[in-house]
């Protein structure tokens, strides 16, 4: 066999090799974020805090102390902030429901149906359960 034909074969089993393994992980992480989230919205406060957490470690580059300390309070934060979106949810649903009524006129039927389409999608997907 040619010297050229190995290299070629070696070639393609490493590009195939990286375009699988790059496709993989990017599922991978897709996956892991989308059970975050939906474990999230499902109230799962600890969950939330860790996201935080980790966003402040990297952007901030805490020390391992200082994880040590701050987590407590995220934890206590993150818990305070869902009661606190409960007590306004009800507020902010007629916030929104005034600024479609006063949308709607501008719109043409057709536009109409997609934003009440787009909300109905986004209150099913980011309303988290009662506690």
């Amino acid at each position: 066999m040619k010297r050229w034909k190995v290299w070629l074969g070696v070639t393609v089993i490493f590009v195939s090799g990286l375009v699988i393994g790059s496709l993989g992980t990017g599922v991978v992480i897709t996956i892991g974020i989308k059970k975050m989230i939906q474990r999230v919205t499902a109230g799962d406060t600890a969950v939330a805090a860790r996201m935080v957490m980790m966003k402040m470690r990297h952007e901030l580059r805490l020390s391992r102390d200082q994880r040590r300390r701050i987590l407590p309070i995220i934890n206590r934060a993150v818990v305070r902030i869902r009661k606190l979106h409960f007590t306004l949810r009800p507020q902010m649903e007629r916030e929104v429901a005034r600024a479609v009524a006063e949308i709607n006129p501008y719109l043409t039927p057709e536009q109409r149906r997609k934003l009440t389409q787009r909300l109905n999608y986004m209150k099913s997907k980011w309303q988290p359960p009662r506690p």
